[in-house]
């Protein structure tokens, strides 16, 4: 199974919606792109700057399995109605891999791009497996 990193920005967009039954990540990339991404996994990070930083601070929020690709106007989304929500969210900054998966998602920049290290997704998978999930 391949596995994705999906990027919410909470300074633009708001906060990550933290409920279960509706999982989702919006790209820019054609609706044939994602359906290849259709039966993966969707790790999701979210970024945000807290008040008085200057720097951003990113946590892993949640983990889905897309099932269906959905257009949104001029958009289209990977969705689900599984997934697991991470419930707090786990800060990702100190971690010692966290670096490294930054660097090999170009800080993010691409919004959904396949994790390539397998450590990385083991690393993922330990987090899942001790973490409180919804």
């Amino acid at each position: 199974m391949s596995n994705y990193m999906a990027y919410h920005n909470a300074d633009q967009r708001g906060p990550y919606p933290c409920h279960t039954g509706n999982f989702g990540h919006y790209s820019g990339f054609s609706s044939a792109r994602l359906r290849a991404i259709v039966g993966s996994r969707v790790w999701v990070v979210s970024g945000s700057t807290p008040p008085s930083q200057k720097r951003k601070s990113f946590a892993l929020v949640s983990v889905f399995s897309p099932t269906e690709v959905r257009p949104d106007g001029d958009i289209f989304c990977v969705w689900s109605a599984q997934g697991s929500l991470f419930k707090p969210p786990i800060s990702l900054d100190h971690l010692p891999w966290f670096a490294e998966l930054k660097t090999s998602q170009n800080n993010f920049s691409y919004g959904l791009s396949r994790i390539r290290e397998p450590h990385i997704v083991d690393a993922l998978d330990q987090l899942l497996a001790t973490s409180p999930v919804a």
